[in-house]
């Protein structure tokens, strides 16, 4: 795919970008290419290709019917995880294979698919960067034949699924491959195409699989032991790293942003400065407390700000007995209600802050209460 694909072009204009050797084919399923040279689908046959797919449903290639019995084959990339289908009648006559270990998108991959003409799952072996892919037997029915006078679509799985992603150096052998050389085809690529970047455009991956395979094929036992160490000891950091939690979190800008009044709500027109700053109304600014989101909480919990635990519990009484001392739970305000019990409220406000805001407390104070404990059931001597 060095600029050029050697097949009859379909839809938008082709598009090329750098890929394991020279430049590969980019795709967005508006394009394809169609080959129609010999390629004989009945006897041993493999193909081979490096992909990058960008979306989690694509086609790779394909080389079938689009309709009828849907003769032929095809390779669809989804959700990480390849099906492989020979077909010579859909669903009643065909293999269908899915490769079970899913591997990462927005990443080169090196796919084989090996048949050995026999007609059966077990004769079909993929390869996913050079190492044997274990696979899910779907379907293992096919007796018929799969040629078809279809050409081979590449980026495409008929008319309708198109691919997503690059592909590049695409083969095609008319017999099967060993697991031997699967490896040696995904090593031999791989590392020319490395080599033949000047070092400096070269990618830490590129930089670290190189080093990693001339290691482990020229170097002392020494090294290449050493190397082994260094390498296991990266991953079980790396599993500790992953199993640690994390959690979000926020730092204050050292200077802070300017915030302005909008004039008419245009964000180009631009009014007076404003600070931080709370409603006077209900109470003062702690005097030591920064004007950020640190002052803030302490203001919205300080002693000096009743409002707070009085909201609080109120929620937690509504919770026990189906409605709050304030039956306006959501406002406080002039225009909500006024507590039915307003000294009540306020003791329970003040308990709940002397005993550090803890809620499991406050909610077994209610619920141990006599109050709480009265049974609901109606009684003529009980007006």
């Amino acid at each position: 795919f060095d600029g050029q694909i050697d097949a009859k072009h379909f839809g938008t204009s082709d598009v090329f970008q750098d890929g394991i050797l020279g430049q590969s084919a980019k795709f967005d399923a508006t394009q394809h290419a169609e080959w129609t040279g010999a390629f004989d689908t009945d006897a041993a046959w493999t193909v081979g290709l490096w992909l990058m797919a960008d979306t989690s449903l694509s086609g790779v290639f394909s080389k079938i019917e689009p309709e009828g019995r849907r003769r032929g084959f095809e390779v669809i990339w989804q959700k990480g995880r390849f099906q492989i289908n020979l077909v010579s009648k859909w669903g009643t006559d065909a293999i269908e294979l899915v490769t079970q270990e899913p591997v990462t998108s927005k990443k080169w991959h090196h796919l084989v698919v090996s048949h050995d003409g026999t007609r059966r799952a077990e004769g079909v072996r993929v390869f996913i960067d050079g190492q044997p892919a274990a696979t899910k037997t779907m379907n293992d029915t096919l007796k018929g034949p799969t040629a078809c006078s279809e050409p081979l679509r590449i980026g495409r799985r008929d008319a309708n699924l198109g691919f997503y992603g690059q592909l590049d150096e695409l083969r095609l052998l008319q017999r099967p491959v060993t697991a031997q050389e699967a490896e040696s085809w995904f090593w031999s690529e791989r590392l020319r195409g490395i080599a033949a970047k000047p070092a400096a455009k070269r990618s830490t991956v590129d930089t670290t699989l190189l080093q990693d395979w001339f290691v482990e094929h020229h170097a002392n036992p020494q090294t290449l032991t050493a190397h082994k160490r260094v390498r296991e000891s990266k991953a079980a950091e790396a599993r500790l790293r992953e199993s640690i939690p994390t959690t979000l979190v926020m730092q204050e800008m050292a200077s802070p942003r300017k915030t302005h009044l909008l004039t008419r709500g245009q964000y180009d027109h631009t009014a007076e400065e404003v600070q931080p700053g709370v409603p006077a109304s209900l109470s003062m600014w702690p005097a030591d407390a920064t004007p950020n989101r640190l002052g803030f909480a302490k203001w919205l919990v300080s002693k000096e700000n009743p409002l707070t635990a009085r909201v609080a519990v109120n929620r937690l009484w509504m919770q026990c007995f189906g409605e709050g001392l304030v039956r306006t739970v959501n406002d406080f305000g002039s225009q909500g209600e006024a507590p039915s019990h307003p000294e009540l409220l306020d003791w329970l406000a003040v308990r709940f802050m002397q005993s550090g805001w803890d809620v499991k407390a406050m909610l077994k104070l209610m619920v141990m209460s006599a109050t709480y404990r009265q049974s609901s059931q109606y009684s003529a001597r009980d007006p």
